[in-house]
């Protein structure tokens, strides 16, 4: 796949991809927390698994991309 798409065509299984909001775009990954019920996008700082951009707090920083496409 390559190019932008709809943000509801992509993948929601942890997989790194290149989000954009407006002109930013960014690394993000679907993110669940069944525990906690969480599901949201987040970003990410490198495509580590593991490797997730938190607040002071802890919390992952949510984001709202409306596209997305693969790494390249």
């Amino acid at each position: 796949m390559t190019g932008w798409q709809t943000i509801d065509r992509a993948p929601t299984d942890g997989t790194t991809i290149l989000g954009r909001m407006d002109s930013v775009r960014f690394l993000c990954a679907w993110y669940v927390d069944e525990d906690d019920d969480v599901a949201v996008w987040c970003i990410k700082l490198s495509s580590d698994p593991d490797d997730w951009a938190v607040d002071a707090d802890g919390d992952m920083l949510g984001v709202e991309p409306e596209a997305w496409m693969t790494l390249p």
